[in-house]
């Protein structure tokens, strides 16, 4: 009921930790932080960041809604928000973004004996897996 309220409650702890919180800048305000992270969600809303990971064959992408998603759950956990800032930062900065995110693993996808709710295409499946293979290569 209060996901408002919890949230500020976050970024008043950021200014109040000051430097101990990533997301915060000498001199800042409250205000100054939550504006930085409506900024990073607006900038993700309009072009979402692609992420290039050594370990992956495909980019990642990071949409609004996945940091959204990410935010609503600190709601729940207030006490990971530090974990939190730190990659909402990296993000606004634009850095350290591979780090973040894990390559997915589609090799389960295309063993013969895996067996999916719903299917791909062919045409889907084959470029799935060629890029599967691509990447064992």
């Amino acid at each position: 009921m209060d996901a408002d309220k919890v949230l500020d409650s976050l970024f008043t702890g950021c200014h109040r930790a000051g430097e101990k919180c990533a997301l915060y800048r000498p001199d800042d305000e409250v205000a100054d932080i939550r504006a930085r992270v409506d900024s990073l969600l607006d900038r993700l809303r309009d072009e979402p960041a692609l992420v290039f990971s050594p370990e992956a064959v495909m980019p990642t992408m990071i949409t609004y809604s996945d940091i959204k998603r990410l935010m609503f759950g600190v709601l729940y956990a207030p006490s990971v928000f530090p974990i939190i800032a730190v990659v909402l930062d990296d993000l606004y900065r634009e850095r350290n973004i591979a780090a973040m995110v894990n390559p997915v693993d589609v090799a389960p996808l295309c063993a013969s004996e895996f067996k999916m709710l719903t299917y791909p295409t062919d045409g889907g499946r084959s470029v799935l897996c060629s890029d599967e293979q691509m990447a064992v290569s």
